[in-house]
């Protein structure tokens, strides 16, 4: 898990979003909506922005290209009102899970989020396709590691009963 490519408030220009996309290099982004401290029912302490969804590159140009419509005819001026997705995956989640919910998508990155205690989530993160293949084969390449360890020991170890069984 790593940082977010960029992240953008609800209250972001279309103009705004297509160029944090674009900066980002990235076909879709999480949106962030007003504090969970600002929320009725949210507890105390520093405000959490609450995460409201991920918006993709196509629906801001669709929306761009409609700029005399107003959010009345299907164009939102501002990013909250394009359709998000609620593609996630729980900040607990094991690596199974988040690599089972990044092919069930077909996306390449999702958000990772964790609860509020208003029941809203709390964007932490952003898992990659990329970022599991890389947990995977250091996994793979400790485990070839340990095996060749474990056989090269035993190899000595044989090698030494055989020069000790032998004089």
């Amino acid at each position: 898990m790593h940082a977010p490519p960029a992240v953008l408030e609800a209250t972001a220009s279309l103009a705004e979003a297509a160029e944090a996309l674009r900066a980002a290099g990235a076909v879709r982004l999480p949106v962030v909506g007003d504090t969970a401290a600002g929320r009725p029912g949210a507890g105390a302490g520093d405000p959490k922005p609450v995460w409201l969804g991920c918006v993709s590159a196509v629906a801001v140009a669709e929306a761009r290209s409609h700029p005399d419509a107003g959010e009345a005819y299907g164009s939102p001026r501002c990013v909250g009102g394009l359709p998000l997705d609620r593609e996630h995956v729980d900040g607990g989640a094991d690596a199974h899970r988040v690599l089972g919910a990044l092919i069930e998508s077909h996306l390449e990155a999702l958000p990772v989020t964790q609860a509020l205690p208003d029941g809203g989530l709390e964007l932490i993160g952003w898992v990659s396709q990329e970022d599991m293949v890389r947990r995977l084969y250091r996994q793979q390449r400790r485990a070839v590691e340990a095996a060749e360890q474990r056989t090269s020991l035993g190899s000595r170890t044989q090698a030494w009963l055989r020069r000790r069984r032998t004089r």
